[in-house]
């Protein structure tokens, strides 16, 4: 039967006229492929007219169009060539080669595979289709939902151990559903499209129904989901994470059937859970009426699965499920629980409103070891769990498990706490012992010791900055009128808090991540805005959003990039609320003092231990400690960021002087240096993650300014410290910048950032440095936006001097 399909497959592509003939049988061209270094990846899949299409994508599984959309047809010189939307490529020795203009981009092949997939039934569960017989299911004719009779042999492929849906002629559909009728349960399936053009479904209970159809690829189509759901209106994923043709692809599913009083009324809706492909599509969601066909069923306690023929083939596999009607077993441990809590904003689910519990969640960069030997879905969620927390950020292989979602993670025990990311914890701060427990007081922490406001400004700089402003002058005016215009800036701006927050490499899976990043930058913006214009409504909405999110995060910062994603975020609160704390009197002392807790049992828990992985994490860490500190009055917090600061930084930025090899990182050994098999010259300046990509390295570098800056203000220079290195590497980006256009060296990429004037202004206008080749620069990238924690450096601190703020040291 295989080689038939594959047979019929093969002839469609032979027969078409775009020359597809050269192709042959064994070549490996349709699915997903990626950039080594992140970036980009691309979908090549057939159309439903047998044409090569070519989708060029920032995110495998996000349903936003496309960068590219490009057609294919073979070539002499190459296996197939790709061309539209002004780009260009081809395939040619394994490799995917793409151009727009002077972007080019590399591609690999790699394959994702479900984390489920061949999983074993449990010793309690109901085995429906092993790959050796049809016993336990009948056939049904189209539209006959309930009742069959019929055998369905004719579904049987048992030369592969597959059951293939028959086709037939429309009006003369045969489906098939099981024999026995289930209300809750856990369920596993396995199913493959062959098929450029599929249209079918699972139905529980012959009612609610999974649609499968050909959806890798679609634009403007919905994903895999619910065909048939009446309310809530377009429940479907936010994300696609169908694969390729002939992939074979997994649901697992938690189902809790509709209740129902002595009366007949119901009391309880349908709920369900599913993890397509390992990803938790659906987390909890109530279904509350069903439409279409089966909605004349009416809803029940009971009823039998249906597996649709819509008149195209695809197959099914290792289909088994745990009748938990009968044996009330535990659900699927693969949801995020929302804790109740009391304020301005609900604590908000996964499950938003009519978004069928939409779970952004792409590819895990480590290994796939094929199939899972575990007892039961509750354990493999665990052990996947477990391997994707404990992934490195910049690993990649050849495979790709795609995961489901863990428990929220909860606060901190008052001292110390085993963090998510057990393999990047820096030895050096193991032991380190903070008090990370709420404050049970009716009142925030008093100022104590330390400059207010002062987290990267203080009261000096921000009046400076309001005058700046209504003088015109330059570059204040014109960084403020695009602050302004921002969409941060808007005062319709609605905050989007979530209780527990999930963050995989490039932010996938992303459960607030993006929203959390600019929800910090909001706050921060309007509380810039505030203090300039003086129009009240702009503190009242930074307010607003701290307020969501202080009242709303309960469950920490989990996964992969989830330490990052707490400095980056850690570093940028604190910004906002020393801006509002101080300079406005209407943030309630209740509200300030859940702020506050937020920050202690929410964000010091994950960054206190450091980082080893990468330089850009621990210097986030301690730029978040260090701002943290201040506003919360913490001498420890504020210290602990010191010392982490002053670990990473030499280790960061090489100078000649430190020897034949940089520094090492206090705790964790040599800094990883190299990348994508090439270590870079040892030069004055180079930055530990320079041969990385353009601005990984400055993301390390802002933190560490941002840092010393805020330091700086409460009276300890960090700048001092290490200015000969800040200052190397300064030069070192801005030579290969324009005007100064030297020619950058092999393997290395630069390009212009929104940072370096917290650095610059420090070193050339305060402390007069003349930093020639910097000077240059710096006008061409005005005025500087937003990108994660880097945030309106032009307007804080271009050309700002010592106005404000007396140095600690002269020249």
């Amino acid at each position: 039967m295989m080689r038939k399909i594959l047979s019929y497959i093969l002839s469609m592509v032979l027969l078409t006229s775009s020359g597809f003939a050269q192709i042959d049988e064994k070549s490996d061209v349709l699915g997903d492929w990626r950039m080594l270094d992140g970036g980009y990846f691309a979908q090549i899949f057939f159309t439903p007219e047998n044409n090569y299409q070519l989708n060029i994508v920032r995110d495998i599984i996000s349903r936003e169009a496309p960068i590219a959309i490009l057609k294919g047809e073979s070539a002499q010189e190459a296996i197939i060539k790709f061309s539209g939307d002004g780009w260009t490529g081809s395939i040619k020795n394994e490799k995917l080669l793409l151009n727009k203009g002077s972007e080019k981009l590399e591609m690999e092949h790699f394959h994702r595979t479900s984390p489920s997939m061949n999983a074993p039934p449990p010793p309690d569960a109901i085995v429906l289709f092993d790959g050796t017989n049809m016993d336990s299911w009948t056939s049904v004719m189209e539209k006959d939902w309930l009742v069959g009779g019929a055998p369905a042999d004719n579904w049987l492929n048992a030369e592969d151990g597959i059951m293939e849906v028959v086709p037939h002629d429309a009006g003369s559909y045969q489906s098939i559903i099981s024999k026995q009728q289930f209300g809750d349960l856990k369920m596993h399936l396995e199913f493959r499209l062959i098929s450029p053009v599929t249209n079918g479904g699972l139905y529980l209970m012959s009612r609610y129904e999974i649609n499968i159809k050909d959806a890798y690829g679609q634009i403007g189509s919905t994903p895999i989901g619910f065909g048939n759901v009446a309310e809530p209106k377009d429940l479907y994923p936010e994300v696609n994470v169908a694969f390729p043709l002939m992939e074979w692809q997994t649901f697992d599913i938690d189902f809790k059937a509709p209740r129902f009083n002595d009366s007949g009324i119901k009391t309880e809706d349908a709920r369900i859970s599913i993890l397509h492909n390992g990803v938790l599509i659906y987390n909890d969601v109530a279904i509350k009426a069903v439409r279409g066909s089966t909605a004349r069923l009416g809803e029940a306690t009971l009823g039998p699965l249906y597996l649709q023929e819509h008149g195209v083939p695809y197959q099914f596999r290792n289909i088994w499920l745990v009748d938990k009607s009968l044996s009330g077993k535990s659900t699927l441990k693969a949801e995020t629980k929302t804790k109740n809590t009391k304020g301005p904003s609900k604590s908000k689910s996964l499950v938003g409103k009519g978004n069928g519990g939409k779970a952004k969640i792409s590819i895990d960069e480590g290994k796939s070891n094929g199939s899972k030997s575990v007892s039961d879905l509750e354990k493999t969620t665990k052990l996947i769990t477990e391997k994707y927390v404990n992934s490195n950020e910049s690993k990649i292989s050849g495979s790709t498990d795609v995961v489901a979602l863990p428990p929220a993670k909860k606060g901190g025990n008052g001292k110390s706490i085993k963090a998510s990311y057990q393999e990047e914890l820096n030895p050096a701060y193991a032991e380190i012992v903070l008090n990370i427990e709420e404050f049970g007081t009716c009142e925030p922490s008093a100022p104590s010791g330390f400059v207010h406001p002062g987290v990267l400004l203080n009261i000096g700089q921000l009046e400076e900055l309001k005058k700046r402003v209504l003088a015109g002058t330059q570059p204040q005016k014109t960084a403020f009128d695009a602050l302004k215009e921002s969409d941060y800036g808007d005062l319709n701006y609605k905050a989007n808090p979530v209780d527990s927050v999930f963050c995989g490499p490039h932010s996938n899976p992303n459960i607030g991540c993006k929203d959390e990043q600019s929800d910090c930058v909001a706050a921060y913006t309007h509380a810039l805005l505030w203090v300039v214009s003086g129009n009240k409504y702009y503190a009242e909405k930074a307010i607003e959003i701290m307020n969501n999110w202080s009242y709303t995060l309960v469950g920490g910062h989990s996964y992969g990039n989830g330490p990052i994603q707490t400095a980056w975020a850690g570093a940028v609160w604190p910004r906002a609320a020393e801006i509002i704390r101080y300079t406005y009197g209407d943030w309630s002392d209740t509200d300030v003092l859940k702020f506050q807790n937020m920050l202690r049992t929410q964000y010091l828990p994950t960054i206190m231990h450091g980082d080893c992985e990468n330089g850009n994490k621990e210097l986030a860490m301690a730029d978040a400690l260090v701002n943290i500190g201040v506003f919360l009055d913490d001498k420890d917090v504020f210290n602990l960021g010191i010392k982490m600061w002053r670990g990473r930084t030499p280790a960061y930025i090489y100078l000649k002087e430190d020897g034949p090899i940089p520094i090492e990182p206090p705790g964790c050994g040599p800094a990883i240096w190299g990348n994508k098999g090439f270590t870079p010259d040892f030069v004055n300046g180079i930055l530990q993650e320079t041969a990385r990509d353009s601005h990984h390295a400055w993301y390390a570098f802002s933190s560490m300014i941002n840092a010393a800056e805020t330091a700086y203000i409460q009276g300890v220079d960090l700048y001092g410290e290490q200015s000969k290195r800040i200052m190397a590497a300064l030069e070192f980006q801005a030579q290969y910048l324009k005007p100064n256009d030297v020619p950058a060296p092999k393997n290395l990429i630069f390009a212009l950032q929104p940072t370096w004037e917290i650095a610059y202004n420090h070193f050339h206008n305060r402390m007069g440095f003349p930093l020639p080749k910097m000077s240059v620069v710096i006008p061409t990238n005005r005025p500087t936006g937003v990108n994660h924690h880097m945030a309106w450096e032009s307007f804080t601190h271009g050309d700002m001097g010592k106005v404000g703020l007396k140095p600690l040291v002269d020249k």
